[in-house]
């Protein structure tokens, strides 16, 4: 499974969807508020503002999310997939999309309502806490705001403290091979569902590089040599107060045989750049792939 934009051809998948979790959703009681829904929710695919996470050809999560207002606006899992990450693959990736450096809300359920149970624990998980009562489409219900994380320096260690705000780091790399001129990609299948770039976070005093090197050893066999010159950092907040830097290097593999570790790796697979790119979840690790391809159009 992987987390995608929705495009106009994803809506009668995803309105089935809806229709199995309209009780949930205030507004949505009768079939002209669903008509009404369909032709929003297609001008927020339109405007790239609507998520999707799909299984095959059936759409399993969904959410809608405003730049301008940066608020999430809908998010549900379609009943059988839920307790599967889902939401928290469509979270992360709608937080990439929004400005980090402003406050995020979302609107849910009040404490004491049974639909509300799970959307506010989970809400809580992902760095949300409780703001003002209001009420939608005459339902009682409560606004969950996300504060940004300010005044965080850039120079601190792997998991340390700053006041309040707690620091991570991970390192990871851009692995590729190539074979008769033809250069292929590694990109890992995890077990919580997403695809991602390999990466792992610094254990002691590691140095940058001793961890890439170390967490691709361990997630896939490989032993590597990095190419010079390259080094791409992200920057994000993965929940409340906390700042979280990965360091993305460009690495070279002799060849392809690879063993996955079980625990965290489901699948690897060695992929062209276009359906790499295409595969990862997340638009920080596209962006990341893309500017190792183009480094080394440039460089070899």
């Amino acid at each position: 499974m992987r987390v995608r934009l929705g495009r106009p051809e994803d809506l009668a998948s995803w309105m089935d969807l809806v229709r199995e979790v309209r009780e949930n959703f205030p507004g949505l009681e009768t079939g002209e508020a669903l008509e009404e829904h369909g032709r929003t929710v297609l001008r927020f695919m339109e405007d790239g503002r609507a998520l999707c996470v799909t299984e095959g050809d059936e759409i399993a999560g969904v959410l809608l999310f405003s730049r301008r207002h940066n608020q999430i606006c809908c998010l549900a899992v379609r009943p059988a997939y839920r307790r599967r990450g889902i939401a928290s693959l469509l979270m992360e990736r709608a937080l990439e999309e929004l400005d980090g450096g402003r406050e995020v809300t979302v609107s849910t359920f009040r404490e004491g309502d049974p639909k509300g149970a799970a959307a506010r624990a989970f809400y809580g998980r992902s760095g949300f806490t409780e703001g003002e009562l209001t009420e939608e489409f005459g339902y009682p219900c409560q606004v969950f705001r996300r504060v940004p994380v300010r005044g965080a320096a850039s120079g601190a260690g792997p998991q340390e403290k700053e006041g309040n705000v707690k620091r991570e780091k991970s390192c990871g790399a851009v692995i590729f091979t190539e074979e008769d001129g033809n250069r292929r990609y590694l990109i890992e299948v995890m077990q919580k569902g997403h695809t991602s770039l390999c990466k792992g976070h610094v254990e002691g005093e590691e140095t940058e590089h001793e961890t890439a090197a170390r967490e691709i050893r361990e997630e896939t066999g490989l032993t590597v040599e990095f190419v010079d010159g390259f080094r791409r950092t992200i920057e994000y907040s993965p929940y409340e107060n906390c700042v979280k830097t990965v360091v993305f290097f460009l690495a070279e593999s002799a060849g392809t045989d690879v063993a996955a570790q079980e625990e965290e790796v489901r699948e690897i697979r060695w992929l062209p750049f276009v359906e790499a790119a295409a595969a990862l979840t997340f638009e920080s690790d596209r962006e990341t792939l893309r500017e190792a391809e183009d480094y080394l159009a440039g460089n070899r």
